[in-house]
């Protein structure tokens, strides 16, 4: 334990006395070990290589095990970052199922009509079922637009938010509130 304990020691006085920082990767003897593959950009996005300037996407099987991959369709290694390459990359990802993102734009999976809102399960569960424009970065996104959109959605046969406000799907209208918080024939919201 004692042994253990100085090596510690040894590499934490080495590392400080080395200038390092933000580094990803420790000396330990005359070895370096890196801390990339167990970070979580690495799990995120990729990063899972050393670079020069911490960790980095260093070719397509560490974007591969990536969420980025998984969920978002950036499973290439594109000029030094994982990123979508085709339209089938976005149409199998993760946000095109549930946020309807189907469609490439620069190597990123975006919302791209009504049809790609429609098929998603932010339709069917949520009733976003239309294409809003939004402040970047994302030029659009799927939302309740019409009370049309949450009718056959899950949140309304089941929790009775079938009225479209904001870009959800609510039980009722709260510019119908009261300033004290309640509703004409009901009681506090």
């Amino acid at each position: 334990m004692r042994h253990q304990n100085l090596i510690c020691v040894c590499v934490v006085v080495a590392f400080e006395l080395s200038g390092c920082q933000g580094s990803s990767a420790t000396s330990v003897g005359t070895a370096a070990v890196s801390t990339c593959p167990a970070s979580e950009g690495c799990r995120l996005r990729g990063e899972c290589t050393d670079g020069p300037a911490g960790c980095v996407a260093g070719g397509e099987v560490d974007c591969w095990r990536s969420v980025a991959c998984i969920r978002g369709g950036a499973c290439h290694w594109v000029a030094g970052r994982c990123a979508a390459k085709t339209e089938e990359d976005c149409e199998n990802s993760g946000f095109c199922s549930s946020a309807g993102a189907c469609q490439l734009d620069h190597g990123e999976c975006v919302v791209g009509t009504t049809a790609d809102c429609g098929q998603s399960t932010g339709c069917s569960d949520l009733g976003k079922c239309s294409v809003v424009a939004q402040p970047a970065p994302s030029a659009v996104r799927c939302a309740a637009v019409a009370d049309s959109d949450c009718a056959s959605s899950t949140v309304c046969t089941r929790a009775g938010a079938c009225l479209a406000e904001q870009g959800e799907c609510v039980s009722r209208k709260r510019e119908a509130a009261r300033p004290d918080g309640s509703v004409r024939g009901a009681g506090p919201l």
